[in-house]
């Protein structure tokens, strides 16, 4: 028996996962660009004042920021 063939029915089953996975991208619903962009830039500019690194003034409302001086230095 050949070696190569074994390595052909290994092969089979992430071939097939390749096939589905393709398959799912092709199915998938794409949009163009020139159409979303602007949608995006507008929600942006919207949530612009409320964001917390956007927006100085809100920064102290930001959960993730550190609240004192770095220590290292």
């Amino acid at each position: 028996m050949d070696e190569d063939d074994d390595d052909d029915t290994e092969d089979v089953p992430t071939l097939s996962r390749q096939v589905e996975g393709l398959k799912y991208e092709v199915a998938f619903k794409r949009e163009k660009a020139s159409v979303t962009l602007p949608e995006l830039v507008g929600w942006v500019q919207e949530n612009m004042s409320g964001d917390p690194l956007l927006n100085r003034n809100r920064a102290r409302d930001n959960p993730w920021m550190e609240k004192g001086k770095c220590v290292i230095l």
